[in-house]
């Protein structure tokens, strides 16, 4: 199954911006008392959120997981890897303690070293923990203590959590 980001999210909050950005300028190029140096922040302003839209619905457009009997395929960016049932050493899932809230992430580690994580931000994320804790039972753990923000993320670590 194809688990993907949410970059449509990104695409509407884009569109919606527009939309109401659009609005308020004419509002405020109508009014003759708003002084010109405040129309131009609004305007750099308005630049820089439809810029942080744009890079977040190109980073998120290209982005999933596809999980199937005997392999993983985790596309993010450029990177496109292919990870077989053979070579998963495990797969740990834990919740971090973030700034504000708990992350609930999957940190997949392979035999020949490489490191993958997936975090809750990918769309049903509930419907990909069991996905792969059903083809891939064996390596599979599941921490139940929330760890900390300074803790150091490796095989051994979160091995030894309770």
């Amino acid at each position: 199954m194809k688990f993907i980001y949410p970059f449509k999210l990104y695409l509407v909050g884009l569109i919606l911006f527009l939309c109401v950005s659009g609005y308020i300028f004419f509002q405020i190029y109508d009014l003759p008392k708003i002084n010109t140096l405040l129309k131009v922040l609004y305007v750099m302003f308005c630049v820089a959120v439809l810029i942080h839209y744009y890079e977040n619905f190109s980073y998120y457009k290209d982005m999933y997981v596809q999980i199937s009997k005997d392999s993983i395929v985790i596309k993010k960016g450029a990177l496109l890897e292919e990870i077989i049932e053979s070579n998963i050493e495990c797969i740990i899932e834990a919740n971090h303690m973030g700034l504000l809230k708990v992350h609930n992430v999957i940190h997949i580690f392979t035999k020949d070293g490489k490191y993958f994580y997936l975090t809750s931000e990918i769309n049903c994320f509930k419907e990909l923990k069991e996905e792969l804790n059903d083809n891939f039972k064996e390596v599979y753990i599941k921490k139940e203590r929330t760890i900390s923000s300074d803790f150091v993320v490796n095989k051994e670590n979160l091995k030894n959590i309770i």
